[in-house]
């Protein structure tokens, strides 16, 4: 549900914490192909939180509050035609998603692995609900679950649902409403408790926490048990538990990387964000002149793509789609051996600073230009880096219809050189800004 009120035509806008009004929403969404392109490759969509609450519809809430019904409960059709004769019958027995393969093994008759390739496996902590496939009126067998997702967090046990939801609304992400939720501010015993019996509440709508304390207090306790067991501690309830966001990497100001690496996941990626740096490559360029993508990472709606196009050394940035900059060299490529080079030289170490893009080729300077804005926090959640190529979604739609723009001569190797080198407390700093999703106010403006 964190797709704010508006929704947004790329969802990295809201994870880096662009504000976007609808006016600027409905513009972005018309460049890149409008509503007939909505939902497929060009657009990477989330929509409004009032979209997601209606799809959760009778129950309340939705994604990350695993606290409710609406955040936890899904659907699931099973067809055995050999043992399942009542078509369309419904089974109510409470089912976890933990449940699916411990079912699949049972059926198939296959005991649970104790090791694979030699390595000893935990045990599996779901339990088969076969028999309630072939019988309506089976016992159920899964009695207690655990749920936490961002600090919201529910207890079931034997029909009764504990709920524990953080006071925060999932759509507001303002530095204001998460600081409440900060590590060491932050009391879990604090948020409010309701308490529902689902085999008489289906959609959660009667709260009963005031009329069986014994039972609130059971099942909170049982929860912070299972969160020690099942390795659910430490508790937290910020947003770089839900997308992953790991502190700044401080030695890692120099990185090499070989021709041909392919797909390098976000999380091993250079960080060339909120600071100035340089990327280095040594080529090798054929007779007929040289063609295709250095060096990539993710796409056309947050990315950046050092490439040569007609002969001549390019780089292209988008910051999330919204500003797109590009600045290409003015004389083609020497063949043979050959050192490229960007340079983008930042205005301040901040958030989303702006900077100067200064191209060489050999030491010599080639072309350049301006960008007002970049990114904050990462270009992407799922794209990755390419060396020698742009697979998958491609950072400029120039060429597109050439994916993956294979570079046609050699790619020895590209080094990064990121700058400035912060001292620990500066980087961490400028990474709790990013953090908290408000970095890039001025591009309303």
């Amino acid at each position: 549900m964190e797709g704010t009120v508006t929704g947004s035509f790329n969802e990295m806008t809201m994870q880096n914490g662009i504000p976007l009004t609808d006016e600027m929403q409905l513009q972005l969404a018309e460049r890149y192909g409008g509503n007939e392109s909505w939902g497929g490759p060009i657009m990477d969509p989330h929509y409004s939180a009032a979209w997601a609450w209606a799809g959760n519809t009778p129950f309340k809430w939705g994604k990350q509050v695993g606290s409710h019904l609406g955040g936890t409960r899904d659907p699931m059709v099973v067809h055995w035609p050999e043992r399942i004769h009542d078509l369309g019958g419904v089974r109510t027995q409470f089912t976890h998603v933990t449940d699916v393969g411990a079912t699949i093994l049972d059926v198939a008759g296959i005991p649970a692995p104790t090791r694979v390739d030699g390595i000893k496996q935990e045990p599996l902590h779901g339990v088969s609900f076969a028999d309630s496939l072939v019988d309506a009126d089976a016992p159920e067998r899964h009695t207690q679950q655990y749920f936490e997702t961002i600090g919201n967090r529910a207890m079931y046990k034997d029909g009764w649902w504990l709920a524990m939801k953080t006071p925060r609304i999932p759509w507001v992400l303002t530095p204001e409403a998460l600081k409440p939720y900060a590590p060491k501010v932050w009391d879990p015993d604090s948020d409010p408790a309701e308490l529902y019996y689902l085999p008489d509440d289906f959609t959660q709508a009667r709260d009963l926490a005031d009329q069986h304390p014994e039972k609130v207090q059971e099942l909170r306790d049982l929860f912070w048990e299972e969160a020690e067991r099942y390795k659910v501690l430490p508790l937290l309830a910020t947003l770089s538990a839900f997308f992953g966001i790991t502190p700044p990497l401080e030695a890692a100001d120099r990185i090499e990387l070989r021709g041909g690496v392919q797909n390098i996941a976000p999380g091993m990626i250079p960080r060339i964000y909120n600071r100035s740096y340089a990327i280095s490559a040594d080529l090798r360029v054929p007779e007929e002149g040289a063609e295709g993508v250095i060096v990539a990472e993710a796409d056309h709606l947050g990315g950046f793509s050092l490439f040569v196009d007609g002969g001549r050394l390019t780089h292209c940035y988008s910051m999330m789609g919204v500003f797109v900059y590009r600045q290409q060299a003015d004389t083609p490529l020497p063949v043979g051996e050959v050192n490229v080079r960007l340079e983008f030289a930042a205005d301040a170490a901040t958030p989303a600073t702006g900077g100067q893009v200064t191209l060489f080729v050999n030491d010599t300077e080639v072309g350049g230009g301006r960008m007002d804005h970049t990114v904050p926090m990462r270009f992407s959640a799922y794209a990755g880096m390419d060396v020698g190529r742009d697979n998958g979604g491609v950072v400029d739609l120039s060429y597109a219809d050439r994916r993956p723009f294979a570079f046609n001569g050699t790619v020895k190797k590209v080094v990064f050189d990121i700058k400035p080198h912060r001292k620990a407390k500066d980087e961490k700093a400028v990474h709790t800004v990013a953090h908290h999703a408000h970095a890039a106010h001025g591009l309303s403006s």
